[in-house]
């Protein structure tokens, strides 16, 4: 089988779905499958990999069309949101190639997402932030559209499967959890024990809730370290150094394998964002035996049904939550081990991904 993966690629972009992505091309390749991997985005021309590397610099109808007509695979695995979802849906028909659609997020299955619009500004700024607001509604609405062309759709949760488009047939829509590799060297040390904290910052993330936080547990001389890329640039202030309370530390962005192990290490992960997909930090810290507690956001009930740590709700409940963690080595330790048993079954690469190599096969 030939595989045509549409993503960003994870040596641009270190972020969920390119990891997953990643993982995917790997284990296909592994199992005997020609994988070409599109590189949406691309910022390089060579990358260090066991497959095929396409790079496109921008994505655009002649670009993905060409694409096409060189690998000429038989199936496209799209996992680049709803972006271009109707153009990639059409050329695939044009081109006689299946394309399956990976949902990552509540927003990939969502007939209508509004674009923020920025009031804080001038009339005519304010104006503008209007227009394009509705120009990237109007957009996205289309791309929407695109669900009538997918021969397929994958989706990380089971409670998204209801909500999938009515032309997708029951037997062409598939939950499939996102799978993850994690590595140990026990080559991070920190002077105190510490809490983890990881996503790229941006709105829906919420940091500025784990600043809050930290600020009512400095009682208990336990640091809090935050990971991830700054994408949102109103946050700058706000983590700089001298603006942290003094158990907060930012690191920045950082390797997949310096997250690991900066997870093992820790107490346990906190989770602060708003409900998305199935995010790659839970998996880590559940296969690395580590407890979550998760503000607002329980994927499937998994936390709540596997006793892999807790489920908040509000921010007074988790700050009683993290001390009890902190204060329990006992408690800690039986949480994270269970955590460590579910997650070995539940996100094991190599099964996960068998699944999808035979749902994409029968597509």
């Amino acid at each position: 089988m030939k595989v045509l993966i549409m993503n960003q690629h994870i040596e641009d972009v270190v972020g969920g779905s390119e990891r997953q992505c990643d993982l995917i091309a790997k284990h296909l390749t592994e199992f005997g499958h020609e994988v070409i991997y599109g590189a949406i985005k691309a910022k390089k021309n060579n990358y260090g990999t066991s497959y095929r590397v396409y790079p496109l610099p921008s994505i655009t109808i002649k670009a993905f069309g060409d694409l096409l007509k060189e690998v000429k695979p038989d199936v496209v695995y799209w996992r680049y949101n709803r972006k271009f979802l109707f153009n990639a849906g059409m050329l695939c028909k044009i081109r006689g190639c299946k394309i399956v659609f990976a949902v990552s997020s509540l927003k990939d299955i969502t007939k209508w997402k509004y674009s923020p619009i920025n009031k804080n500004t001038g009339f005519l700024k304010y104006f503008k932030s209007i227009l394009s607001s509705l120009k990237n509604t109007l957009i996205d609405r289309i791309n929407y559209l695109g669900y009538k062309f997918m021969d397929g759709v994958v989706l990380q949760k089971k409670d998204t499967l209801h909500a999938v488009p009515k032309n997708i047939k029951q037997n062409r829509k598939i939950h499939i959890y996102n799978s993850m590799e994690v590595s140990k060297t026990n080559s991070f040390n920190w002077k105190k024990p510490y809490i983890i904290w990881v996503a790229n910052i941006k709105k829906g993330k919420n940091p500025e809730k784990v600043i809050k936080i930290a600020d009512k547990i400095k009682h208990k001389n336990v640091d809090i370290l935050m990971i991830g890329k700054i994408q949102d640039n109103s946050y700058n202030q706000m983590l700089r150094k001298e603006n942290l309370p003094s158990n907060v530390h930012y690191l920045g962005p950082k390797k997949v394998d310096e997250v690991d192990n900066i997870i093992a290490n820790s107490l346990f992960l906190i989770h602060t964002c708003n409900p998305e997909g199935l995010p790659n930090n839970l998996i880590q810290s559940w296969l690395l035996g580590k407890p979550t507690i998760s503000l607002y956001y329980d994927p499937d009930s998994l936390i709540e049904t596997n006793k892999l740590g807790y489920l908040s709700k509000s921010e007074e409940l988790m700050i009683k939550q993290i001390i009890e963690l902190i204060d329990d080595t006992e408690v800690r330790n039986r949480i994270g081990n269970n955590a460590r048993e579910v997650a070995n079954c539940l996100f094991d690469p190599k099964q996960n991904i068998r699944k999808l190599e035979s749902f994409l096969s029968e597509i």
